[in-house]
């Protein structure tokens, strides 16, 4: 029979296993010991992080606590809603320029010009928000208007006509030498207008000036050179004047016995009358 064949592993010599060892070890040993600084490192700046955000000691052994940073930035208002600010401004402006008794620090109050930036968004965007309602408010008052210029214009046309139809016009003016109000006939058949509205139309005015008289339309010089003229006659003066109320061409006077015309509340001496004639002459 042939010899039995052996079957353990080889064993390595001593001298072997001690030229190996070492080395291996020694690399081990090195690659821990470079992976340990690492995570020294890395561990010491977290460390430092926190502390540096939490506390800081200073020479005396105190700790000081840092406050924290606020890094938000102040709330600044849109360029699209500073602009609808500062037209609200620019209006109040010109309104102040227009009439000088307007209260312009209501009007700032009620617009925002100088309120907060939440407050002026706000208000912007309440209007943006509601701009279709305001566009139908707008549209519905022009045409209210328009409808009233229309009104006005017929009425305005309608006077016009009567008074080219009306044989006597006879107007009243009040200290202004301004047309008051305009009479169509006499008697008990006269009619009275005095809408102010259609005697300030210069249309309506013209109309009425070529139906006036010579003598009528020179009442209304008369009283503005009245009211110009600063010569009082009355009981300061160095003799008396004797006058009594008069009446001509539906215009109240003072008239002397000299038949001189004097304004009825100013005193002042204004025309004379010629009685023969019944013409009134401008002094």
């Amino acid at each position: 029979m042939s010899a039995a064949k052996n079957t353990q592993m080889p064993v390595a010599s001593p001298e072997k296993v001690a030229k190996k060892s070492p080395e291996k070890v020694a690399k081990k040993s090195t690659e821990k010991k470079k992976r340990g600084p690492k995570k020294k490192v890395l561990k010491e700046e977290a460390v430092k992080d926190q502390a540096g955000e939490e506390a800081v000691k200073d020479q005396a052994g105190e700790e000081e606590v840092k406050e924290p940073v606020d890094n938000k930035r102040s709330a600044t208002l849109s360029a699209k809603h500073n602009k609808f600010i500062m037209y609200s401004f620019y209006l109040i402006k010109k309104m102040k320029e227009v009439d000088d008794s307007i209260d312009t620090d209501a009007l700032m109050r009620l617009a925002q010009v100088f309120g907060s930036v939440e407050i002026q968004t706000k208000l912007v965007d309440d209007f943006l928000s509601s701009e279709k309602e305001v566009k139908a408010s707008v549209k519905d008052i022009k045409k209210t208007e328009k409808e009233a210029q229309k009104a006005f214009v017929k009425t305005e046309k309608k006077i016009i006509a009567k008074v080219n139809r009306t044989k006597i016009v006879n107007v009243n003016r009040n200290d202004d030498g301004d047309i008051i109000s305009v009479i169509f006939g006499k008697g008990a058949k006269a009619e009275t207008v005095s809408d102010t509205s259609l005697l300030s139309s210069s249309l309506v005015l013209d109309a009425i000036k070529t139906k006036l008289s010579p003598t009528q339309d020179l009442v209304a010089q008369i009283v503005s050179a009245a009211n110009n003229n600063n010569t009082l006659y009355d009981n300061n003066n160095e003799h008396d004047v004797n006058v009594k109320p008069f009446r001509f061409l539906d215009t109240d006077y003072l008239i002397d016995n000299n038949s001189l015309l004097y304004h009825p509340t100013l005193h002042t001496l204004i025309a004379q009358f010629n009685h023969t004639t019944q013409t009134i002459t401008p002094i």
